[in-house]
């Protein structure tokens, strides 16, 4: 067996909050723990495309105001916890945020670091001037990948 094999899917996974069926669809699954896949791999994707039709229902359902607040958590999420592991249930997930209006400025669910000097300290705030979250970056372009503004930091989008 080689190491080439072996995936790691970690524990934190996005999902809307205050949703029974999708809460127990991801404990009985064990999405939000640490699983190890050795060969196959196609059983854990499997459960993320349940998941990512469930996650699209649940937001279809949603109000605008709740859709707007649920396209933050999103966005929050994908920058605070970079899962290049669950890609095939993030990126689709993007791209339906992307169709129904939201997030359109971040095309990538990954943001791959290429350095390891933080130059840039961001705050990310809501609308009403709240401070959300809080990144370091150490390029304009990793910057604009997040944002999707080219070397302007200080027109950032706010939600």
């Amino acid at each position: 067996m080689s190491f080439n094999s072996i995936i790691f899917y970690t524990g934190k996974i996005y999902y809307p909050q205050n949703n029974e069926g999708i809460d127990l669809f991801v404990k009985q699954e064990k999405l939000n723990k640490i699983t190890v896949c050795f060969h196959n791999e196609i059983d854990v994707v499997h459960k993320l495309k349940e998941l990512y039709h469930m996650v699209t229902n649940a937001i279809a359902l949603m109000n605008e105001e709740e859709r707007e607040a649920e396209s933050e958590r999103f966005f929050l999420y994908l920058i605070s916890y970079p899962r290049y592991d669950v890609k095939d249930y993030l990126q689709p997930l993007l791209k339906y945020f992307h169709m129904i209006g939201y997030l359109k400025f971040k095309n990538n669910i990954y943001n791959a670091n290429k350095q390891s000097i933080v130059r840039y300290k961001v705050e990310f705030k809501n609308k009403e001037g709240k401070l959300m979250t809080t990144k370091g970056y150490s390029s304009l372009l990793q910057l604009s990948d997040d944002t999707g503004k080219k070397n302007d930091i200080t027109t950032l989008p706010t939600f």
